[in-house]
């Protein structure tokens, strides 16, 4: 299963936030983890708590 456009948009945004955080003290703007889950990618909000869909943001599943 091919993994869809929005995702790949995310994950691309998602390493270069990790690149730039290895160079800049506190860089902006915050992307979030992304995670597979069965057959849905996720983003980890450790702070909310709660995995949300990264294709449909009205899927949550809190923790």
């Amino acid at each position: 299963m091919a993994i869809p456009k929005t995702v790949q948009h995310w994950l691309r945004l998602r390493k270069e936030y990790e690149r730039r955080l290895k160079t800049e003290p506190d860089p902006q703007p915050r992307v979030l983890p992304i995670v597979k889950i069965g057959r849905k990618w996720h983003f980890v909000d450790e702070q909310l708590r709660e995995n949300r869909n990264v294709t449909d943001p009205f899927d949550i599943e809190k923790w």
